[in-house]
């Protein structure tokens, strides 16, 4: 039922859309969070593990330039995670900081479609520090990709998702390699594809990394509908056939019915979950909510005097 005159006017004025980080040590049920700001809210949170210590990558959406930046939150000695610094910003949104090893370094592959090409970023010596190497062009109108890398191989596989142009909460799976390595040639290899990956629906888009586990290897899926942009999550098999052949099989679905999140104000509306990570003892993800707030109306108001 659409909304009409004063009623519509007053849900865009009143409510307020925003992400929470909700994360817990595996196995618990007892859950965490980190809340937003007034000026800032927190999504695709992905975790990243040296010498036994991780931390949390994420997209950080400033809320007065409607853009994302990346930036990374760190544990105190609680298990607490801290409000994130910023690492990474262009002129232009960025999100979904995927991280991955190769050789020597640790590179990131961030969801930089608006800035017109898939680009790679090489970590320094401390995960505050950035730099990119490469935009690769052949990847165009892609968000939200992983990598895989099969062991005793020097190609890279990305996994990425093509929005729709017409409906960008469907998006079709595509899967590129580069030749040798992180300066090779950019293959597009999304013929090995099955149709229904292929094509443009609301169960295709990445949520997670890809990973690993008891020999067999799973890709995270986030699952829209065609109202809500991440309702819930989808942990699928991949196999790839002697010919190169890709194909995927659910394993497991996880909703906000999975996370103890009864800590929330009465006043929230929780709609859906997805990003999804698992790594080192956490487990961790991406809730949106909507909340009846003043301040949406007055932060507005704000906007329109920048």
């Amino acid at each position: 039922m659409e909304l009409h005159g004063w009623v519509k006017k007053a849900v865009d004025t009143f409510m307020d859309g925003e992400y929470h980080i909700v994360y817990r040590n595996d196995g618990s049920s007892r859950v965490k969070q980190l809340r937003p700001t007034y000026s800032e809210w927190y999504a695709d949170p992905l975790l990243y593990t040296e010498n036994g210590k991780s931390c949390v990558f994420m997209e950080v959406y400033d809320r007065f330039a409607d853009k994302g930046y990346i930036g990374v939150s760190e544990f105190d000695g609680n298990g607490v995670l801290q409000r994130p610094k910023k690492v990474i910003e262009e002129p232009f949104h960025m999100s979904f900081p995927l991280t991955f090893r190769y050789g020597n370094s640790v590179y990131m592959i961030p969801e930089t479609v608006g800035g017109g090409a898939l680009r790679i970023y090489e970590k320094g010596s401390s995960i505050y520090e950035w730099r990119q190497i490469r935009a690769i062009e052949e990847i165009t109108g892609c968000v939200d990709s992983v990598v895989y890398i099969r062991e005793g191989s020097s190609d890279i596989n990305i996994f990425t998702c093509e929005e729709n142009a017409d409906n960008k909460l469907m998006t079709g799976l595509r899967w590129y390699i580069l030749r040798g390595g992180i300066d090779g040639e950019c293959v597009d290899n999304s013929r090995k594809l099955p149709d229904e990956c292929r094509e443009y629906g609301y169960g295709v888009r990445n949520g997670g990394p890809v990973f690993e586990k008891d020999g067999s290897l799973y890709r995270i899926i986030q699952k829209s509908t065609e109202r809500i942009y991440g309702e819930s999550i989808e942990i699928r098999r991949i196999s790839i056939d002697s010919d190169g052949r890709y194909s995927e099989h659910k394993v497991r679905e996880l909703s906000l019915d999975d996370f103890d999140v009864s800590t929330l104000p009465l006043t929230t509306h929780r709609v859906g979950i997805h990003t999804y990570g698992c790594e080192n003892g956490i487990e961790i993800t991406d809730m949106f909510v909507a909340r009846a707030s003043l301040r949406n109306m007055i932060r507005k108001q704000i906007k329109k005097r920048m």
